[in-house]
């Protein structure tokens, strides 16, 4: 088939190209007042290990200190993650995000509506993370220690503009697939 031919089917149907693109920009500015925002703050975590006055003096824990510091981070990460650790908070939407860097240093994220309330939410996970570490183990020579000073509050939501363009492109793409198969199948 030449490019004429494509062109003469393109012009043929330009009306259900119209149709579809804009129904496509319709249902994407339509979801976009749907679509919620939040605030993000973001801290970086140091979990750190004190080793115990009554153990003895010859253990094996520098050699499998680096193996134990790995496994408690990744079980920090599953316990800040969870739900029930995040529903006993506080009461308000909040969504917390933990990301593993290295063996022992793990980033709280934390997403919220209200952007007064984040700085004391980042100090109150640390704090209620601490508590249920003593409240798992039964001793304290587990903590997270706050390494950094929180990241600046940032607005998080997706352009409007971005959707749009968006809708408008796959009610176009849409179209050409149907324009393609009607004319595959000559309907």
């Amino acid at each position: 088939m030449e490019f004429k031919q494509y062109l003469k089917i393109l012009k043929a149907n330009i009306i259900l190209i119209a149709i579809f693109a804009l129904i496509g920009l319709a249902i994407a500015l339509f979801a976009s007042t749907k679509v919620s925002y939040s605030y993000k703050q973001s801290q970086l975590i140091y979990l750190e290990t004190i080793a115990d006055q009554n153990t003895p003096a010859q253990t094996f824990d520098g050699y499998y200190a680096q193996e134990k510091a790995r496994n408690f981070t990744d079980t920090a990460v599953s316990i800040l993650n969870s739900a029930d650790f995040q529903s006993g908070l506080i009461s308000q939407p909040l969504s917390i995000d933990t990301k593993k860097l290295s063996p022992q240093l793990i980033r709280i994220t934390i997403s919220i509506p209200n952007p007064q309330s984040q700085t004391d939410m980042l100090n109150q996970t640390v704090q209620s993370f601490n508590s249920k570490i003593k409240n798992i183990t039964g001793s304290s020579y587990i903590s997270a220690i706050v390494l950094s000073s929180p990241s600046p509050v940032a607005y998080s939501a997706p352009g409007k503009k971005v959707l749009a363009v968006a809708g408008l492109m796959i009610g176009f793409i849409f179209a050409l697939c149907t324009i393609a198969a009607k004319t595959y199948f000559k309907l």
